[in-house]
């Protein structure tokens, strides 16, 4: 009998039968990592431009993974508050906006940042772009926002981190004063030297639950266009098929066949020959498919009532879920405030002259409130100012202003200065109010 040499491996053992990657190895790996090198690509699809681009064109799965958050992240709008401005110059600012469509290239920058890993918002103004943005210049001039990302807008520098190169914009050179960016999910070291400084694709992690589930896709439209096979055994196949032009006798032998009967729902054929009809089973698709919808979900962290538009079902209401995405979106949300206070800053400087320093954002609730509680919230409000006035910590004109700021009263600045500035009663401010 053979001596076995030491260093060959001996596939006897069970764990050798069954090929599992566990136990000792060649390497004297004791935890696996073989199995973990396998799976481990180090191929980016960050890096892939084209295949992002054109699968968010394609796939309505990526668009909703990508807009959802965003679009969620700024529903019902946002307020502007500054102790610095008046209520007119607010409703100015906001109007001027919305009428630019700068909300609108926000979230483009934003989607840009999600799908590429790196957003850029560009400030577009009648001077130079090559040179720096000057402030003073803004006022009364012409402004614009052009919302692109890190392959149409290119940073000069070997890293976009550096923060001294200037941008290239579609073959125009963009001062750097001019670019805001936003970086994506931070990369590791070695990838984000790859990245040169930019952030991940939010599709990166997802890869793999999202092959399947295409690949899934693709398998079950062959197997709905095989359901049903029909099967034609002809007398004397193999023996005309020898014969020269038998493929053509055979093929119109099948098309007789056939068109008879789509005609007239009937086969008649040689007594020879016979004919079968096979379908498919579809068992278990289901269940694959809903095990990969909750794989993507869990990924993206987007429940699959927002994803898939497939409710919660047993004992789950869903808010468990909500909760964990809404944490998706008030990440989106701050992500959003320096673009927000970019542009307030540039808009205010084009109408007034001035950047504002204190400047705050309140975005919407993310829980939508249906009109007896948003009335419910209302009259605590209100109930709260009153025990203010009746302690006397604030006099009538402060009370309305809290009041106006946080929505509960409709009242015009010069309506708030005709209030009288004094101390009152519950009496006394519940006849106001009505």
């Amino acid at each position: 009998m053979a001596k076995v040499k030491s260093n060959e491996k001996l596939n006897n053992g069970l764990i050798d039968a069954l090929d599992l990657q566990i136990g000792l190895n060649d390497t004297g790996d004791i935890n696996g990592l073989e199995s973990l090198y396998k799976n481990v690509s180090q191929r980016l699809l960050s890096l892939e431009p084209m295949v992002l681009n054109y699968a968010y064109k394609t796939y309505g799965l990526i668009q909703t993974a990508i807009d959802q958050p965003i679009d969620d992240a700024f529903r019902g709008g946002f307020d502007i508050e500054s102790s610095t401005l008046s209520n007119e110059e607010i409703d100015k600012l906001k109007n001027t906006i919305n009428e630019n469509k700068d909300l609108e290239k926000i979230k483009d920058t934003l989607r840009w940042e999600s799908l590429f890993g790196g957003g850029v918002l560009i400030a577009n103004t009648d001077q130079n772009p090559e040179d720096e943005l000057s402030e003073k210049r803004i006022e009364k001039g012409n402004l614009s926002f052009i919302a692109s990302d890190r392959w149409e807008c290119v940073s000069q520098d070997t890293s976009v981190l550096a923060g001294k190169s200037d941008f290239v914009y579609n073959g125009v050179k963009v001062n750097r004063s001019r670019v805001k960016i936003l970086t994506g999910k931070t990369a590791p070291y070695y990838v984000r030297m790859r990245l040169q400084g930019w952030g991940l694709s939010e599709l990166e992690s997802t890869l793999p639950p999202l092959t399947q589930y295409l690949k899934s896709m693709n398998v079950i439209l062959e197997l709905l266009d095989e359901s049903k096979i029909d099967i034609l055994k002809i007398n004397g196949l193999a023996s005309t098929l020898a014969q020269s032009g038998g493929s053509q006798k055979i093929r119109q032998r099948v098309d007789v066949a056939s068109k008879n009967k789509n005609y007239k729902s009937m086969l008649t054929m040689d007594a020879m020959d016979s004919y079968e009809q096979k379908t498919l089973t579809f068992a278990g698709l289901s269940e694959m498919a809903k095990e990969i919808r909750t794989q993507i979900s869990a990924y993206l962290k987007i429940p699959m009532s927002k994803l898939w538009g497939i409710g919660s079902s047993g004992f789950s209401s869903g808010e468990d879920d909500l909760e964990n995405y809404n944490s998706l979106v008030e990440d989106k949300r701050a992500g959003a405030t320096s673009l927000l206070k970019w542009v307030c800053d540039l808009r205010s400087l084009q109408l007034f002259g001035r950047k504002i320093p204190d400047l705050e954002f309140k975005f919407k609730p993310l829980r939508v409130l249906n009109a007896s509680e948003e009335q419910s919230i209302t009259d605590r409000k209100v109930d709260n100012v009153i025990k203010l006035l009746n302690s006397k910590v604030l006099t009538i004109r402060q009370g309305a202003e809290k009041l106006v700021k946080e929505n509960a009263l409709n009242l015009t600045e010069e309506e708030i200065e005709n209030v009288p500035d004094e101390y009152t009663e519950i009496e006394q401010f519940g006849d106001m109010i009505e």
